[in-house]
């Protein structure tokens, strides 16, 4: 990997020095096996493939999105990109199109490999927002299409119904609509968020003191509550992951640079770590991927302190504390966010097999 620092050193040993601080610099309090950087390839247990959404600002458009999937065979940018193309190549075969003549992205996998979505942007509507056209399609077979603005949640949204994934039904989608919609006015920063259930949504009540509030959807109502009087460093708290069931689980939240997670019912609070953006856990909880930097996070930080992170993708096996590196091709001031989605790697050599 080259950065300005390779230009001012003879040899490229201060290089290698600074890729070691800058990995450790991301999720600190997870990581105490720093002395090697791996390579995803090497994740021998790793039963998933990772595909990810980038989002990057640009000077034509608003947002460029590019997209890879990583993996044991796909361990760097060009390879992760090959192979989304490759997926994307055989999509389009199996739907009887040879040439993707339709525009469209893929930017939903489900870890099975059954549910895909698509989507287009397609415009604007007479307010100025931009319209998005998002399809779904089960093994193959179109579901629905729906042509809306970015509300928070994909209008076409796939849950897990125990240990298959589904449509979310209609008159739960649009209770958790209503829902949102009236957390907004109750003031909870950035809305609620749907666990993989699809059955309950969390959220942070802003005020002096915050309360992180889980709600039944069906109902209507807080069913779990926890004010966060207990982290002392937050400036703001925003909820990045949820998942559990009527009983038990963990909600991923972060609060200014610091990343929690909260156990419910019990309440437990664990820091996870510093700088690890878009964080997301595999379905099986072994591994976790994130981005060490964005645009609104470097934006506020001094030069200097910029200078000590990468602007790729980590993968860390939480078991082993083992990290792996994936870098990409964008400055961390084009890096808006990331999405990852888990996709197991049996259904995905399936389906490339066909």
């Amino acid at each position: 990997m080259r950065n300005k620092y390779y230009w001012i050193t003879t040899g490229g040993i201060l290089l290698v020095t600074i890729f070691f601080v800058k990995i450790y610099k991301a999720g600190t309090e997870m990581k105490e096996d720093t002395n090697k950087i791996y390579s995803i390839s090497e994740f021998q247990n790793m039963n998933y493939y990772i595909l990810c959404d980038t989002a990057l600002n640009s000077e034509v458009t608003d947002i460029v999105h590019t997209y890879g999937i990583y993996g044991e065979d796909a361990d760097d940018f060009n390879k992760g990109t090959k192979l989304y193309q490759e997926y994307k190549a055989t999509f389009w075969e199996n739907m009887g199109i040879y040439e993707d003549k339709t525009g469209d992205s893929i930017v939903y996998i489900s870890p099975d490999c059954k549910w895909i979505i698509t989507e287009n942007m397609c415009g604007e509507n007479e307010y100025g927002e931009v319209l998005r056209q998002q399809t779904l399609y089960y093994e193959g077979n179109m579901k629905r299409q729906i042509v809306s603005t970015y509300s928070g949640i994909s209008p076409v949204t796939v849950i897990k119904d125990e240990i298959e994934y589904k449509e979310i039904e209609e008159q739960i989608y649009q209770k958790y609509i209503n829902l949102k919609n009236r957390s907004y006015k109750e003031k909870y920063y950035k809305g609620l968020l749907v666990n993989d259930n699809g059955n309950l949504a969390v959220g942070i009540k802003e005020g002096l003191n915050e309360r992180l509030d889980i709600w039944n959807i069906e109902m209507q109502e807080i069913v779990w509550s926890l004010m966060l009087t207990d982290i002392q460093d937050k400036v703001w708290s925003e909820v990045i992951q949820f998942y559990g069931d009527d009983n038990e689980g963990k909600i991923i939240i972060r609060c200014n640079r610091n990343f929690y997670e909260i156990g419910y019912p019990s309440g437990d609070i664990k820091l996870l770590g510093k700088d690890m953006y878009s964080l997301s856990y595999s379905p099986d909880r072994k591994y976790i991927v994130y981005s060490s930097i964005d645009n609104e996070t470097g934006m506020e930080l001094e030069p200097y302190e910029i200078e000590e992170f990468l602007s790729g993708i980590y993968i860390q096996e939480i078991e082993t504390n083992k990290i792996a590196y994936i870098e990409c091709q964008n400055e961390w001031w084009q890096l808006s966010r990331r999405n990852f989605y888990w996709i197991e790697k049996d259904a995905i050599n399936q389906y490339l097999e066909q």
